[in-house]
C-alpha cells in the first residue's frame, strides 16, 4: 500500500511537459552529424545519465523516443531498399533520406534548446545498434552504460518487469535479459571500439566529475559543471521519470541482490558471473555478501 501511495504522489506531482517555446527552422546543411546514443539495460542508470547529459550546455537529450528503431530497421532492409529503388534512389541515397526523416524531432528539440548536439537515451535501442550505426553513420558515438549485473537484475525483478519471455520463471527471465543486453553491448563495442566509450554507474555516482570528464573527452566535449546540478534543472517528462525524479543528485544504489535466497544467488552466478567479470565486476561469496 505504501509503494502504491508513493507512485500516486509521483504521478500527481509529475512536471508538465516542456513545450517548444520558439519556432525553429531545420536546416539540413547545419544538422548535427555526430549524435550520441546512451545505451544500457533498463535500471542501469540510463535515466540518470539522460538527465545529466541534457544539463550540458551543448547537448540536448529528450526522454525515450522509441521510434528510431523502426528507421534503423528500414535502413538495413532489402525490401525497403527495393521500394526506394522504385523511385530511382540507391541504397545509400535511401539511408541518407531515412536519416533526415529520423532525426527531425531531435533536430527540432536541439534547436529549440539552443544546443549544438543531440543525444538519445532509449534502452530498447540495444537491440538495433547495427541499424543505428548504418542509419546515422560513422560519426555517431555510443556511451555504453553498465551497472553491476546483479544490481540491474535485482532492480528489474523488484519492479516485476518482464522483457524476454525466455523462461516462465520471472527471476530467471530477468537474468537472461540482463545477460543478453550487456553481452550485445560488449559485442558491439568490440566491433566498433573507436565509436564506443563505457560509463559505469558506480563510478559515476562515486566520482561524477571524473567519470563525466573522461566520457566527454572521448566524445569531443568539455565537462560542464551544470551536469552536476541536473536535478535542479527542467527536463521533459519521460516514461521512467516517475522513478528517477524522486532522487536528487548522485545517489548510489547497490546491494539489493544480497537479500536473494541461496537458490537465486546460485542461479544468478550460473547465468551472469562470466559477463560480470568481463565488465570488471566481482561476485562476492554468498556468505560474505553485504546485508
Amino acid at each position: 500500500m505504501k509503494n502504491a501511495l508513493i507512485k500516486v504522489r509521483r504521478w500527481l506531482g509529475r512536471p508538465r511537459l516542456i513545450r517548444q517555446t520558439r519556432p525553429v527552422i531545420i536546416d539540413e546543411d547545419s544538422a548535427c552529424e555526430n549524435p550520441i546514443f546512451l545505451i544500457g539495460c533498463h535500471r542501469s542508470g540510463t535515466s540518470l545519465v539522460r538527465r545529466v547529459f541534457n544539463s550540458h550546455r551543448d547537448i540536448a537529450c529528450p526522454p525515450e523516443t522509441y521510434f528510431l528503431e523502426h528507421y534503423a530497421q528500414m535502413a538495413t532492409s532489402d525490401r525497403v531498399a527495393n521500394g526506394f529503388l522504385g523511385f530511382g534512389l540507391s541504397r545509400r541515397e535511401m539511408q541518407l533520406e531515412l536519416r533526415k526523416q529520423a532525426r527531425r524531432m531531435h533536430e527540432s528539440f536541439r534547436l529549440a534548446e539552443g544546443k549544438r548536439r543531440w543525444a538519445d537515451k532509449t534502452p530498447q535501442y540495444a537491440d538495433c545498434l547495427d541499424g543505428l550505426m548504418t542509419l546515422f553513420g560513422g560519426n555517431s558515438r555510443y556511451v555504453m552504460i553498465y551497472r553491476h549485473p546483479f544490481d540491474v537484475a535485482a532492480s528489474i525483478y523488484e519492479k516485476g518487469w518482464r522483457f524476454l519471455n525466455k523462461d516462465k520463471d520471472l527471476f530467471i527471465d530477468t537474468l537472461f535479459y540482463v545477460l543478453q543486453v550487456q553481452r550485445t553491448q560488449m559485442e558491439f563495442e568490440l566491433r566498433h571500439k573507436s565509436k564506443c566509450v563505457r560509463l559505469h554507474y558506480e563510478k559515476l555516482n562515486a566520482d561524477p566529475t571524473g567519470e563525466l570528464t573522461r566520457v566527454l573527452e572521448f566524445l569531443g566535449e568539455k565537462f560542464d559543471p551544470d551536469m552536476l546540478n541536473f536535478s535542479s534543472k527542467a527536463h521533459n517528462f519521460g516514461t521512467e521519470d516517475l522513478i528517477v525524479r524522486s532522487s536528487n543528485g548522485f545517489q548510489m544504489s547497490q546491494g539489493k541482490w544480497s537479500a536473494w535466497s541461496i537458490e537465486k544467488y546460485t542461479k544468478a552466478c550460473e547465468i551472469l558471473q562470466e559477463s560480470s567479470e568481463a565488465l570488471g565486476y566481482l561476485i562476492p561469496n554468498y556468505d560474505e555478501r553485504k546485508l
